[in-house]
């Protein structure tokens, strides 16, 4: 199977021989006795995303093509992490720039897809060349109908967790450029895993892997009833998609910061009105679970390596 070496590492045992570099040979189930999962009612759940030109310009600029790459392809898979769906594979259109430019964007493409533990399906690389970017990642997975998520599941007192992103969205990147030009910025971040250069882009995360983990745990008991990303239409959009009509969050008293960068560079006096306020306090996903699961399921998350803290419960809307 022919394919370009940034994308053969990311190959499992579900790519199967003989494909070529304009289509590709993906298992649903594994052959191997050992490995299969035996789908009873597989669904596949697949989502498209292209970066915008403010994205373009703010990674292109700070010369982090790889980390476009990896913000992208993060976004596509949370989305289809979402449906509860085990990501599969991962298509890229990489078209613009330079050689170089575009080999970094790959790169990036599969380091987010080794994250998730999916296979990055690279296809064969541009021919021509000019000078404008451009990057759209679709993203495909499996869930057995039995395990996707569902709102008829929700029931009152059923516990929102909110889990942590660096990532900051167009309203925060000028107030954050000023704030991280000043000496005591670098001085600060010097705490993190992050400099003044790289914190304005951080990508997303990538969850897929990580949610996995979490419902593999939980085969039988239905205890995770639904799952959404907070895009670039905030926080009250994503939590209006999770919820539905017939319930609304009440929200726990705290407002913490779910992101250090994002806490940080609010003690710094980074002004964002305009920042949506999932923005500002570093919320990347929002998901429902049981009760009497939440604290397990967060301490879960938080071990992977993911900032997860209860955000609200569910109450029944009120009648307007």
């Amino acid at each position: 199977m022919s394919h370009a070496s940034d994308g053969s590492r990311t190959f499992g045992l579900r790519v199967l021989a003989g494909g070529t570099d304009l289509a590709a040979r993906v298992s649903l189930d594994f052959q191997q006795k050992l490995f299969r999962r035996n789908y009873r009612w597989p669904v596949l759940a697949s989502a498209a995303l292209a970066a915008d030109a403010d994205d373009l310009t703010r990674w292109l600029t700070a010369g982090a093509a790889r980390l476009l790459g990896y913000d992208v392809t993060a976004r596509a898979l949370n989305r289809i992490a979402s449906e509860a769906a085990e990501p599969l594979f991962a298509h890229a259109v990489i078209s613009g720039g330079s050689p170089r430019t575009g080999q970094e964007i790959r790169d990036g493409v599969a380091d987010a897809c080794e994250a998730a533990d999916c296979t990055f399906l690279s296809g064969p690389e541009a021919t021509t060349w000019d000078r404008k970017v451009t990057i759209a990642v679709s993203a495909t997975g499996v869930v057995d109908r039995r395990q996707m998520m569902s709102r008829r599941r929700f029931d009152t007192g059923d516990i929102v967790l909110a889990v942590g992103s660096d990532r900051l969205w167009p309203a925060m990147v000028d107030p954050a450029r000023q704030v991280l030009a000043r000496p005591q910025a670098v001085k600060r971040l010097a705490k993190l895993p992050v400099d003044s250069a790289t914190a304005l882009v951080r990508p997303a995360p990538v969850l897929a892997g990580h949610l996995q983990t979490v419902l593999r745990r939980y085969t039988v008991k239905r205890v995770v009833h639904a799952m959404v990303p907070v895009e670039g239409d905030g926080l009250a959009a994503a939590a209006e998609r999770l919820v539905g009509p017939r319930f609304e969050v009440k929200r726990v008293r705290s407002r913490r910061c779910y992101s250090d960068l994002l806490a940080l560079l609010g003690r710094l006096g980074v002004e964002a009105d305009r920042a949506d306020e999932g923005h500002r306090l570093g919320i990347g996903y929002l998901m429902v679970v049981s009760e009497p699961f939440a604290e397990a399921i967060a301490r879960r998350l938080r071990r992977l390596g993911a900032a997860t803290r209860p955000f609200g419960r569910l109450v029944a809307r009120k009648e307007s």
